[in-house]
């Protein structure tokens, strides 16, 4: 997820290149000559990476993957046994949510510290959000499923397989071949 999101973010700030906010003040402008003043390029080069947000896509992607994971984990379609169950799985579930609150205050600082304009942490948000739902659905099963919600997809196959109802197919040798085994070295078979 984190890969997926740097390589969007960053392709795209090198594509766009649109100015910072604060680009007048990163280069020392001046108004008497109208050029930059500054001796620092690397400066100049990090003022036209400001869409989107690199802050604010890594920020909502890892709290919208723990969120997610907490949501998981507090079983949203569980049926309620008692008063008290159906209570602390709400507030469970309102808890879960706490993490996307420090995403939305780093998204803001970079908007109150001058460094980006608002289309640009929207867009680093969006990006971050979508990368970490896309690879929470590589992993596990929906928040909202009714079976083994918060369970990685890996243990469910490989329970399913050791019941023989697995999506694996398990290998037979048929019986009237030659019987065969594996190299360990290069993994194809060989006459025994």
């Amino acid at each position: 997820a984190f890969g997926l999101n740097f390589l969007i973010t960053h392709s795209l700030k090198e594509y766009c290149g649109y100015f910072r906010p604060n680009l007048y003040e990163m280069c020392q402008f001046s108004e008497e000559t109208l050029q930059c003043e500054s001796e620092s390029q690397g400066g100049l080069s990090n003022a036209r990476h400001s869409f989107p947000s690199g802050h604010a896509s890594t920020a909502f992607l890892g709290t919208t993957l723990l969120t997610l994971m907490l949501l998981g984990k507090a079983g949203l379609h569980t049926a309620p046994t008692s008063i008290t169950a159906m209570l602390r799985t709400k507030l469970f579930a309102i808890l879960s949510i706490i993490p996307m609150l420090y995403a939305t205050f780093v998204a803001a600082s970079r908007v109150h510290d001058f460094m980006h304009h608002p289309a640009d942490v929207g867009v680093g948000a969006l990006i971050g959000f979508s990368c970490a739902n896309f690879a929470y659905s590589l992993w596990y099963p929906s928040i909202y499923s009714t079976v083994h919600p918060g369970v990685p997809l890996q243990f469910l196959h490989e329970d399913k397989d050791q019941e023989g109802e697995g999506l694996l197919v398990n290998e037979t040798q048929p019986s009237d071949t030659l019987p065969t085994s594996s190299s360990p070295l290069t993994g194809h078979r060989q006459l025994s």
